[in-house]
């Protein structure tokens, strides 16, 4: 099994976005491993295939209705034989504007999953 790159990464984020830019609740969640979680930025916590892909059909009915998405890749990170840590930027259309993004992604055969996803805006300085 070959190493998973940063092309194989920004690919699975592009997979992302595609699904998302459709209103299609299957195709996000089928970026993320079974045991896949996600903590959304108003703290809501879904561990779990099938409640992350609750989550996406809950917010594309109602304040994702519509939205559009584009991911940046800002790092990868290596951290063991099948495990990476990814920073990225995710623009939103609608009321959510621009959030940063920490995943950790497990290589999975030849493919990437998302294990963890937490989108996040950062505080204004005081």
């Amino acid at each position: 099994m070959a190493t998973l790159t940063t092309t194989d990464v920004e690919a699975l984020f592009d997979n992302i976005c595609q699904a998302w830019n459709g209103g299609d609740a299957d195709g996000v969640a089928a970026a993320f491993a079974p045991d896949g979680r996600i903590v959304t930025p108003f703290g809501d916590e879904f561990d779990g295939l099938d409640a992350v892909r609750d989550a996406y059909r809950f917010y594309f009915n109602g304040l994702l209705g519509g939205s559009q998405t584009q991911i940046t890749i800002g790092q990868v990170r290596h951290l063991a034989a099948d495990m990476f840590i990814v920073d990225a930027t995710q623009s939103i259309t609608g009321p959510l504007g621009n959030l940063h993004l920490t995943a950790v992604v497990r290589q999975s055969g030849d493919s990437a999953q998302l294990v963890e996803l937490r989108p996040y805006a950062f505080l204004p300085k005081p």
